[in-house]
């Protein structure tokens, strides 16, 4: 209904080529993180049996399809596409177009003009339907003020960078934190500088902590 009974958007976006990365083992050293691409393979598929199309044009003409589990393999139970089907198909999308900005030799943008026109159609009728629907506690979803969401990132960014140091830490030391806490570590003549240094600075993190206020 939101698409005024247009069925070629879409059949547009569920023609295409299902948008995950799927890297697989030689690809490694241009993995990019994905969520969920079984459950968007899945989307697709969904909504492809919905517009009547078949499988093999489109896994063929998939340049995934020698990586893939799921090539030309037909749904264990068919079922109407919903709104979720086509969020996935859409976050498929947007998931794909960032492993192209950040590695654009393994993952080519093969998204067409139509396809686009299309997803960008389907956006629209998913922001009303969700605007207009009455899912429950949706427009009572609170928004946090500049001040609490400006103190939550630096929380955030916070822990990212002692994560970030930790691993630092272990790299340098060879140690795993946990093994560098049990066994402590002492400066010695065969480590490096760099080794020195991340001890120095932990035993006067240490100190700190453990001083008494006003002492």
């Amino acid at each position: 209904e939101r698409l005024r009974h247009d069925r070629h958007i879409l059949d547009t976006v569920a023609r295409m080529a299902c948008p995950v990365l799927l890297p697989n083992r030689p690809m490694v050293s241009v993995k990019v993180p994905e969520s969920a691409p079984r459950r968007i393979i899945v989307a697709s598929k969904t909504l492809r049996v919905f517009s009547s199309l078949p499988e093999t044009p489109t896994c063929r003409g998939c340049d995934k399809r020698q990586r893939c589990k799921f090539f030309k393999a037909p749904l264990n139970r068919a079922e109407k596409p919903s709104l979720s089907h086509i969020n996935r198909v859409l976050f498929g999308m947007a998931q794909y177009a960032r492993g192209h900005l950040q590695k654009p030799q393994a993952y080519p943008f093969y998204f067409t003009p139509d396809q686009l026109t299309a997803a960008h159609a389907l956006m629209d009728a998913v922001g009303e339907e969700l605007a207009e629907s009455h899912i429950p506690l949706y427009g009572n979803i609170e928004l946090a003020d500049e001040e609490t969401s400006n103190r939550t990132k630096e929380i955030d960014w916070a822990k990212k960078a002692q994560f970030k140091q930790k691993e630092q830490e272990e790299h340098f030391l060879g140690l795993p934190a946990w093994m560098r806490e049990t066994l402590r570590p002492l400066p010695g003549p065969g480590m490096t500088r760099k080794q020195r240094k991340i001890l120095e600075e932990g035993a006067k993190a240490e100190g700190q902590d453990g001083a008494q206020p006003g002492a």
